[in-house]
């Protein structure tokens, strides 16, 4: 009997719930969205106002293991965004500014080791970029408007310098190696 009371109050608060979800207002997506694989895991949730993502995203992979989760405000990535492996460990994150990739961004291998860190403005690598591997330092150097420019260092596995490759608007233009 008490099991069945139970079920009794359960039962308006499933339909309460579902009737929040994937909802149209004045033709418009309003509201909690959530979206399931065939296999019937999540694949992303959203909230949306007047037809536009606003909020945090999540989406996942099949498994359940978190995809990524990003902000966004009218319908535009706004503020921090993050990606995972599918081990869960992070892929990559960064900010977004207007829906564009800006500042500094990081991307790490399947390990957890950082991998590049990348700055961009704009969506456009501009500033220093960093290539790791094993987790040390390998290549380094600015880039312009999304094209390598001036000094670009590599490093041997110690530490000590390679080479210098020189850039300018994208073109290599001198290449010295130690």
């Amino acid at each position: 009997m008490k099991k069945f009371l139970l079920l009794l109050l359960f039962i308006p608060l499933v339909f309460a719930c579902s009737e929040s979800i994937n909802k149209y207002k004045n033709g418009k997506a309003e509201g909690v969205w959530i979206d399931y694989y065939k296999n019937g895991q999540i694949e992303w949730e959203r909230t949306y106002i007047n037809g536009n993502i606003s909020g945090l995203s999540k989406s996942y992979y099949e498994n359940g293991e978190v995809l990524s989760i990003v902000f966004y405000f009218e319908g535009k990535r706004e503020s921090s965004g993050k990606w995972y492996h599918k081990n869960g460990k992070v892929k990559e994150e960064g900010v977004f500014v207007n829906n564009n990739k800006d500042g500094l961004w990081k991307v790490y291998n399947e390990n957890g080791q950082l991998d590049e860190e990348i700055t961009y403005k704009n969506d456009i690598m501009n500033g220093i970029f960093r290539k790791y591997k094993d987790g040390r330092l390998f290549i380094e150097g600015p880039w312009k408007n999304g094209k390598p420019e001036g000094n670009q260092r590599s490093y041997n596995p110690d530490g000590s310098l390679f080479g210098v490759r020189t850039y300018k608007n994208g073109e290599l233009v001198n290449q010295i190696k130690f």
